[in-house]
């Protein structure tokens, strides 16, 4: 593990998003919770708290959410722990596909609306594959890095003909 992690951060996470299986939230998971790095995880009670709110657009994807809450935070590890810790609570509590408003913390921040419809809590990437093979069936390919431009992440599959 001493090794993986004196990769760093970025490195790390390129790394541990080449892993067919691993993608965004799983790479960050793992660099927050084990590696300690200042990296947010996005999951979905992230995203459904921050859309249902209206924090954030509501086609926001897994890149756009993570720059969004990484911007706004102190980039500190502890921190996004922590805060990612209390945004799990609210959403398992209060903030699952069916809101239940009464009593959450967050209340008094919904709009006079009330709280948002969310629909899905961060868009599907795209399937691409590199070298034009399927994937092998019943298997999901990892989700690469995509940029933060609004473009949606694509969807890489290692291949060994390549």
């Amino acid at each position: 593990l001493e090794a993986m992690f004196a990769l760093g951060c970025s490195a790390l996470r390129e790394e541990l998003l080449a892993i067919n299986g691993i993608g965004p939230e799983t790479a960050d998971s793992i660099l927050l919770y084990a590696g300690e790095f200042p990296t947010f995880v996005i999951d979905s009670y992230t995203a459904r708290v921050l859309k249902r709110h209206g924090w954030i657009e509501p086609e926001a994807d897994y890149h756009t959410l993570k720059e969004h809450c990484e911007s706004e935070l102190e980039r500190n590890a502890e921190l996004f722990n922590e805060f990612h810790a209390l945004i799990v609570r609210v959403g398992k509590e209060h903030c699952g596909p069916k809101a239940k408003c009464d009593g959450c913390p967050l209340e008094p921040l919904n709009s006079e609306r009330g709280p948002a419809e969310v629909k899905d809590c961060y868009p599907a990437p795209r399937q691409t594959l590199v070298c034009g093979n399927p994937p092998p069936k019943g298997r999901r390919l990892a989700r690469d890095d995509a940029p933060l431009d609004g473009a949606r992440p694509t969807t890489v599959s290692p291949c060994k003909n390549s």
